[in-house]
Parts: C-alpha cells; structure tokens; sequence
C-alpha cells in the first residue's frame, strides 16, 4: 500500500499495525507539543559531545561504549560492514527481521537459519558446530515476540562469534531483559537500542549502539559522521527527562494489544 493511501486511512480512523509504530494518540498528541518547542532547532547544528553524554547517562554506561547512528539501517550496515566478511557465515532466527537478512544478504554472507523456537543450548550448539561468523538476535523477536532472559543470554558470551543482540523492542518486554550488563567482559556483543518503536520516533531514524569500549571504538569509523540532526537530539533528550511519558504509552499500548487479542 502507497504512503499516501496509507495516510489518508490513519487520518480517517484506521490504524497501520504492520508498521510497528507507536499509534498512541494519547502519547502522539504530548509528542506534538515537544515538537512545537523544538522546531527553530533545524537551522543549528547538533551538539553530539553533550548528546553522547546524556545518553550515557541515561542507558547506564560510558560514553565511549555507544554510537548514535542514523535509524536501524545505519546500524546494521556498520555492523555488516565491519564484523562479516564477504561470504562469511551469519546466523538468524526464523522468522526475525527481516531488513536485516536482506542487508547481510549484499554482502554474500552465507545466511543459516535457525527456527526462533530453538533453545538457546541449541543456538549456541549451532553457532560452534559450524563456524558462525555474526549472529543476529532481535530480542525481544520481530516479528514472534520471543524473549530470551539474561541467563541464556549470558552462554553467548563464550561463543567465537560476535552477537548483535537488537533489542528494539525492550520497552514492550515485561522481564527488562537487557544484555547490556554483558558488554563489559565481552567484546563480542553488541546491542541495538531504538527510538523507533516504543519512544514514537521512526521518522527522525535515531538508533544507538552500545557496546564494549574496545569494540565501539572499531566501528566507530564506520559510521556517519553527523547522522544524527539537531531535532532529534532535543526531542529524545526532552524525552530521557520525561520518561514516564513513555512508560505510560507502553502500558496504554498493552492493554491495547490484550484488548485486540
């Protein structure tokens, strides 16, 4: 379906649930009035130092373990573009995302796949058995809504391959599953935060790696060097000192999807 279709149906009452945007009115209508106060911003620079900062703070970790990227996609080709030589084997969930296979799939990497229901034993047997070069987790799973909790998560960190654990979803999970403790001891993990879903942000694309000191400044190379604007970095900044106006959306949004299902 074209955007403007799309468009046009959302403003006479529908809803887009294959785009997996916040559709909270409640919290669309408080987005609104940051954006009111963050318009005149488009004609200066961003400050990323004090930006990196402020995230830093508010994720729990050093400066120097993440990098704003622009959107998910800026995010998945440095970590393609660095951890996964051409032709090298990368290992997915199936189904997962599935943005991510096609982006791994222009680097001739060798996908293998592994159902989504598989135990995390079974994963990381895998992983072992047959080389795997880069596994990608989205976790919570796009699109089965999977979890695997910090005890599993942990039994990645011995395997010879780098893990891209993509928690895009982790407001929605009700455990906080996070691999975040993981990244100090382990350089093979990194983790994929979005703005996109539960923060209502997808068409500003803001994503944020976080990861071990030693591996972020690897990638850091990779990435664009002002891919994040000035607008985004005030919303999401007016949002990490108001985050209650996003907890309150994703439990609005809870009792949305009980009441659908």
């Amino acid at each position: 379906m074209d955007l403007s279709k799309r468009e046009q149906l959302f403003k006479a009452g529908y809803y887009n649930l294959d785009r997996n945007e916040n559709l909270d009115r409640v919290y669309l209508k408080q987005l609104d009035e940051i954006f009111k106060k963050c318009s005149s911003l488009v004609s200066v620079y961003p400050d990323y130092p004090k930006f990196t900062l402020r995230l830093a703070s508010f994720f729990g970790v050093s400066p120097h373990q993440i990098i704003p990227t622009c959107g998910c996609t800026e995010a998945i080709k440095i970590a393609g573009d660095f951890l996964i030589d051409t032709g090298g084997s990368v290992l997915v969930l199936d189904p997962t995302y599935q943005s991510a296979v096609s982006y791994f799939e222009t680097l001739d990497a060798n996908i293998h796949t592994i159902p989504a229901d598989s135990t995390m034993d079974e994963i990381v047997e895998y992983i072992n058995k047959n080389d795997i070069e880069f596994f990608y987790l989205c976790n919570p799973n796009n699109p089965t809504g999977g979890v695997f909790e910090l005890d599993d998560l942990k039994k990645l960190a011995n395997c010879n391959a780098y893990i891209f654990v993509d928690e895009s979803y982790a407001e929605f999970c009700l455990y906080g599953t996070t691999a975040k403790s993981l990244i100090h001891t382990n350089p093979n993990i990194i983790i994929g935060r979005s703005f996109s879903k539960a923060w209502g942000l997808a068409g500003l694309r803001v994503r944020l790696f976080i990861g071990n000191e030693e591996t972020i400044a690897q990638l850091s190379p990779f990435k664009l060097k002002a891919g994040v604007n000035s607008v985004a970095v005030r919303i999401i900044s007016e949002l990490m000192d108001n985050y209650k106006l996003i907890s309150e959306s994703v439990e609005r949004i809870q009792i949305g999807d009980d009441y659908i299902r």
